[in-house]
């Protein structure tokens, strides 16, 4: 068999489609564009809107609204909270507004307040 019957025979061994196998290779482009996407969202802040679940000395537990910017949908997630915002705790069931960011591979809430009734 040639190298090309042999990928041939491969592809339709594991069921990939011949076409697949002739993928262009990534550009430099592309790659600068994977590599601005991840700066992007390294480098950004998310708002959003939810409920206190749980403050901690470190980390406070909000059930959040969806945050299409993520993709993300409503649920309750843990962030972590720097020594100036914890040193604030706000009661289990507070309406907040609050922002975010990725920092250091943690998602790290930058700002909280509670939302006036």
């Amino acid at each position: 068999m040639t190298t090309a019957e042999d990928a041939a025979a491969m592809a339709q061994t594991v069921h990939i489609h011949p076409a697949t196998l002739a993928t262009p290779p990534m550009t430099t482009a592309d790659a600068r564009e994977i590599q601005q996407a991840a700066v992007d969202t390294a480098t950004a802040t998310y708002s959003a809107q939810g409920a206190i679940a749980r403050w901690g000395d470190h980390e406070v537990a909000i059930a959040h609204q969806a945050i299409p910017a993520l993709r993300w949908p409503p649920m309750t997630m843990t962030f972590a909270l720097p020594d100036a915002l914890a040193s604030r705790p706000l009661a289990k069931g507070s309406a907040v507004n609050f922002s975010f960011r990725l920092q250091d591979g943690t998602y790290t809430v930058s700002d909280i307040q509670p939302v006036q009734p």
